[in-house]
Parts: C-alpha cells; sequence; structure tokens
C-alpha cells in the first residue's frame, strides 16, 4: 500500500468529486495558479479551467457567502480558507445566513445536509472542525 500525504489525499478527493460531479468547484484565495497556501489545488486549474477553481480577493466572509449562494442554487462549492483561525471572519455568514436559511424558506437546504454530513465525518475522523458548502 503506497503512503500519502495528507494534502495529497486532500487534493485527490477534491479531484476526484469534481470529476464525479460537473457542480462541484473551488474558491478561495490563491487556488488557483498558486494551488493554495499549502498546493492543496495545484494542478486542479490546470485540470478543471477557471471555471471551475476561482481566486477570490482575501475576504474570508465574501468566499463563505459566495460558497452559501452557490450551494442554494444546487452547485456543491468547496470553500478554501488558508488557515482554520480565518473562518472567524466568516461567522457572521454561517452563523446569521446559512444556518437560518431553513427558517426563512421553511426548506431544509442542501447546505444543512451537507454540514450534517461533514460533522459526522469529522467527529469520526478526530478533527475538530470542517467547512464544506
Amino acid at each position: 500500500m503506497a503512503l500519502t500525504t495528507y494534502v495529497d489525499a486532500i487534493r485527490q478527493g477534491i479531484s476526484e468529486e469534481m470529476e464525479r460531479d460537473d457542480n462541484v468547484f473551488v474558491l478561495g484565495d490563491d487556488v488557483g495558479i498558486y494551488g493554495g497556501a499549502f498546493k492543496v489545488t495545484t494542478g486542479l486549474l490546470e485540470k478543471f479551467g477557471e471555471t471551475r477553481v476561482i481566486d477570490t480577493p482575501i475576504s474570508e466572509s465574501a468566499i463563505v457567502g459566495a460558497a452559501i449562494g452557490a450551494a442554494l442554487m444546487g452547485l456543491r462549492p468547496i470553500a478554501e480558507m488558508q488557515f482554520a483561525d480565518f473562518i472567524s471572519c466568516a461567522f457572521d455568514q454561517i452563523v446569521n445566513f446559512a444556518a437560518k436559511c431553513r427558517y426563512r424558506w421553511a426548506i431544509r437546504t442542501r447546505i444543512e445536509r451537507d454540514l450534517a454530513v461533514s460533522r459526522q465525518l469529522a467527529y469520526s475522523l478526530g478533527i475538530s472542525m470542517v467547512f464544506v458548502f
């Protein structure tokens, strides 16, 4: 069995999902040409193009807000944050918008289902915090 790094495993998982589902895309700081702060998205721009690997401004709130909006429209965004502590800049989007969509429109959104799965997966892997929209 071949050994793989954590970063390579994440990249492979993202790539497999992007191959499987055309609605999956990545957005975040430097995820395109640079390949992300830790090179997780290296090679994805060349493989999937700039419509599915989107470099964004340095604004975590905008990244998460765009991901939430895309998920509400049926897309499957992967919002890349360079460091876990930057997610606090997007808490308003998560807590005051995404979490309340169910009550605003009286429907269970795809966001809630995906976040629930992410929490279960994170717990089983011993990871304290994972955000997938």
